[in-house]
């Protein structure tokens, strides 16, 4: 389960993206406390997704970046089924829009790394 703290920020990220290790080491150096979780390193379950499109206010297919190269080359449309879109990001966790904030109950796409200060 998706445990979210108003303490903390959770980071979905990709630690091979600059993306995500910028926003991660700039949360680091505004002294933000951070649970990070590389999604490459650590396998999200199908409840995590579904907590976490609910959190951002989004369905499952929204969490999937179709302009991603990964998507492009192994994947020629986005499934109906929630259970097939999970499988799409469990099995290549890199094309998701990523990285991704949250405290408590609010959760973000990260666009910049100052967009966690947003949180």
């Amino acid at each position: 389960m998706l445990n979210t703290s108003k303490k903390e920020i959770t980071l979905f990220y990709d630690a091979s993206s600059r993306d995500g290790t910028q926003t991660l080491a700039y949360a680091k150096g505004q002294g933000i406390p951070v649970n990070d979780i590389d999604i490459r390193g650590n396998k999200v379950t199908g409840t995590e997704l579904i907590t976490l499109a609910r959190k951002l206010k989004k369905n499952l297919k929204e969490l999937i970046n179709t302009d991603h190269p990964d998507f492009k080359d192994n994947y020629s449309g986005l499934p109906e089924d929630e259970e097939d879109v999970i499988k799409m990001i469990r099995t290549h966790p890199e094309i998701m829009n990523l990285p991704v904030a949250i405290r408590g109950d609010k959760a973000i796409v990260i666009n910049t790394p100052t967009d966690i200060l947003k949180l």
